[in-house]
């Protein structure tokens, strides 16, 4: 049986995918392993972060119907002072507590929802295995018999102990597993009912979490340290243990006095997992709001990522910027042109960098000339610098490249744009912190690789340190009927997929394939500009050498086409699809011709974006095939002439256009 998208697993991951997928119109199966849910011990705590998502994804309602919202999160630490308790939703920037919701009622209501919004679901179905392809393929049992499907896309979600992991062949990293956890769902228990409690013994090994479910049911979980030598708290004669590992963690012994369990004493080793992006799924980016940070961030300190600015209700003090890179840019902007005084912002910046001037890269009627202006004055400044250091200096004598201090000079360039203006902006920002990458964020101070800097008061801090594209190892684009997506022409993503496209749908054998698409690694200092420059013109060179390659990459607004006689903005002529056609890209004329009719040099302009060459363009010395190498650029004549348009005849006359 052959679907659009198959979703193994329809827990709380699954059945939202589910859901989303099916109000898009995507066609979407679900083969979950229960027929009905069972209260297990997993996580049926989300915190504001999380709240936040299910709210952007419209299943709040559905989840908090399983459950409830509380706004208090009370952790205490045996031997310390007291502290106050946390209220979640004035400290937390999504302005949300924390959801306490039953699991199995959640599956429930979720996988209703997905098969309400249009998705198939079958329950009771045992997935055997999943094999990779081209179109991959699910092997299943349902009832007594095995089933297989097919699918343009099978998503793995399938728990933490996921078996498609295993048979996609993605690594498994796993933490130590240094630590018990217990869990089990108990009612009559005299806990706050308002609030989180997350209650720490150090000295003891142990800690106790207990949430509240709504009614009078609470979820309680207990960690110990193995290295306290007590054995796995599992089964309802483990339940006195894990009631005085409760107590020995914090928790009042009053609390469990008449409390009474409702579901089963489960435990597990507790030890992260997860997988490593893999690379044969091409270039794994990160992303502020979900990559992980690289730095510690004490409680009672607001970090946020930068797509979480728009919803702060409560204006800080000071804003304090940590990532020098596009993100870290753009967040300064953001705020300046929201009327944040440059005085209220801090920026750590662990590194200076290249910016790139927009303007110079522009391939817009208005802009042309300055970006053709440009690229001529860059490679004037390759041919002529000593150094690197020397070769960004031309491309800011030139205009091409700016950076924030004149009198540092940047070891960073990621290919990050900025306007005249926006580089006059940032440098209203007057306090810059150049102290290397942030370790940790305490409440009174931050620590930095090459220091330590005192908090600024009421200070909110906004994360813009992922990497986008992380550095990896080159390979082959082409292998084994696997494409690896990469970068072939430099800064340019979607073009770059896009040719990859092409050149498999057109070209049969991968080691010509892999010669049109040399991998351009991604920029991070000056000397791999030059580096995937170079990688990129020799692509472009090889891809000149393909006529159907050339057409298509014209034709393409994702490279913005030739540049002559404004073709890509509104061509004379066009194919039957009604884009600009092909064969009249640009146009060229000799030298001497416009000399004849123009005269003067300053009277050549206004002839439009031609390309005049001093060589005969008569039929016989140039008749249609023929190509002409200018630089790495190939141009070859068509059979359709150009004798001069509306414009042309306006401003040189009717005889002399004919001429």
């Amino acid at each position: 049986m052959s679907h659009s998208t198959i979703v193994v697993g329809g827990g709380l991951a699954g059945a939202s995918l589910a859901r989303g997928l099916a109000h898009a119109g995507v066609e979407v199966l679900v083969l979950e392993r229960e027929l009905e849910f069972k209260d297990r011990v997993r996580g049926e705590q989300m915190h504001p972060w999380g709240v936040s998502e299910a709210r952007a994804l419209g299943i709040y309602e559905l989840i908090k119907s399983c459950g409830t919202e509380v706004r208090i999160w009370d952790r205490q630490i045996a031997g310390a002072p007291r502290r106050a308790p946390c209220d979640l939703v004035d400290t937390s920037p999504h302005r949300a507590g924390s959801l306490n919701f039953y699991h199995p009622e959640m599956q429930t209501a979720l996988l209703a929802s997905a098969e309400h919004s249009g998705a198939t679901v079958k329950r009771a179905v045992t997935v055997l295995e999943v094999i990779p392809g081209d179109r991959p393929r699910v092997r299943a049992r349902e009832g007594g018999r095995e089933q297989t499907y097919s699918a343009n896309l099978v998503i793995g979600a399938d728990g933490r102990n996921s078996r498609c992991r295993h048979w996609a062949g993605f690594q498994v990293d796993q933490d130590p597993k240094l630590m018990w956890i217990a869990g089990v769902l108990l009612e009559g228990l005299a806990a706050p009912t308002d609030r989180v409690c997350l209650l720490i013994n150090p000295s003891a090994g142990v800690w106790s979490l207990i949430a509240p479910l709504g009614g009078s049911r609470f979820r309680a979980y207990v960690g110990i340290f193995k290295s306290q030598g007590m054995k796995p708290l599992s089964g309802h004669q483990a339940l006195s243990d894990f009631v005085n590992a409760s107590i020995s963690a914090g928790a009042p012994s009053v609390w469990f006095e008449h409390m009474s369990p409702v579901g089963p004493l489960a435990c597990f080793e507790a030890a992260d997992q997860w997988i490593r992006h893999p690379y044969r799924n091409g270039a794994a980016t990160q992303v502020p709001s979900t990559h992980t940070r690289s730095f510690l961030v004490a409680d009672g300190v607001v970090c946020i990522p930068i797509n979480d600015l728009p919803c702060v209700e409560r204006p800080p003090e000071c804003y304090c910027i940590i990532g020098s890179g596009k993100t870290g840019i753009d967040a300064c902007l953001w705020l300046l042109a929201n009327k944040v005084s440059p005085d209220s912002i801090r920026w750590i910046m662990p590194r200076d960098g290249w910016w790139s001037n927009r303007a110079k890269l522009q391939w817009t009627e208005d802009f042309f000339e300055t970006s053709v202006s440009s690229v001529a004055d860059q490679m004037e400044a390759l041919a002529e610098a000593t150094s690197v250091d020397d070769l960004f200096a031309r491309f800011e004598a030139c205009g091409a490249s700016y950076r924030l201090d004149p009198d540092i000079t940047p070891t960073m360039f990621h290919g990050a744009t900025i306007s005249a203006s926006e580089l006059n902006a940032l440098r209203q920002i007057k306090d810059i912190v150049r102290m290397g990458r942030v370790k940790s964020i305490q409440r009174e101070a931050i620590i930095l690789e090459r220091g330590e800097l005192a908090s600024r008061d009421d200070c909110l801090y906004v994360d813009c340190s992922a990497t986008g594209i992380p550095l990896r190892p080159n390979v082959p684009v082409f292998n084994d009927r696997r494409i690896t997506l990469q970068f072939v022409r430099a800064f340019r993503p979607c073009l770059s997929a896009a040719a990859i496209a092409f050149i498999e749908a057109h070209f049969a054998d991968d080691a010509e394939k892999n010669t049109l698409c040399a991998p351009v690694p991604p920029v991070t200092a000056g000397l791999g500009w030059v580096r995937i420059v170079s990688i990129s013109m020799a692509n472009h060179a090889r891809w000149s050498n393909h006529p159907e390659l050339m057409r298509w990459l014209a034709s393409s607004r994702l490279d913005g086409g030739v540049h002559g006689d404004h073709w890509v903005k509104g061509c004379w002529k066009s194919t039957e699809g009604g884009k600009p056609h092909p064969d009249v890209q640009i146009c060229i004329m000799n030298a001497r011709c416009i000399q004849l009719i123009a005269q003067e040099r300053p009277n050549w302009p206004p002839a439009g974006d031609n390309l005049f060459i001093d060589m005969d363009l008569s039929p016989d010395n140039t008749p249609p095939g023929t190509r002409l190498g200018i630089g790495t650029a190939v141009i070859e004549i068509t059979a359709i002439p150009h004798n001069g348009c509306a414009s042309f005849a306006a401003r040189y006359g009717v005889m002399r256009r004919s001429s």
